[in-house]
């Protein structure tokens, strides 16, 4: 029996490598947007996204993967983040504006690049069935304080 050849033994970690750095972007994102709906869970938040985000990365730098869609949708997001960053330097307090800019818009610029240039079709409808998920978990939880019998309402109605 002859040993396999270095391609192709190259070629099958390749495709291993592959498959696990997809998984991983999938699973970020799924994670990401399912903490994003509660109140607890940063720490949670920012390993599904970053996550995410390095292995989509590598997907799209060195396994040229993945392209980013040109489409109108594409191209406002892109307008939204420029008058963004440009409004931040001309603001009154640039710092404030950037550090804005860091903590919110940055997150939702890179959930929506990894969302709208690798995700197909039943990778949506699986993130559909998390935030489907999430918000049935946080309307469940929140009809729990309505309830009479729950100390919160029955304070309510003493006073």
């Amino acid at each position: 029996m002859k040993p396999p050849s270095i391609p192709a033994e190259q070629s099958k970690y390749k495709g291993r490598s592959e498959c696990c750095l997809s998984v991983i972007t999938e699973y970020g994102i799924h994670l990401y947007v399912f903490m994003l709906l509660f109140d607890k869970g940063e720490g949670l938040r920012t390993i599904g996204l970053y996550g995410a985000l390095i292995s989509w990365l590598i997907l799209t730098f060195s396994m040229k993967k993945v392209t980013l869609s040109h489409d109108i949708i594409t191209y406002g997001f892109l307008v939204f983040l420029t008058s963004t960053i440009v409004s931040s330097f001309f603001s009154i307090d640039p710092f404030y504006s950037l550090s804005y800019f860091k903590r919110d818009i940055l997150k939702s610029a890179i959930t929506f690049f990894i969302i709208s240039s690798y995700f197909d079709t039943r990778m949506l409808l699986r993130l559909r069935g998390v935030i489907c998920f999430s918000s049935i978990i946080i309307l469940t939880l929140g009809l729990h304080s309505l309830r009479p019998q729950s100390a919160y309402a029955l304070s309510v109605f003493r006073e």
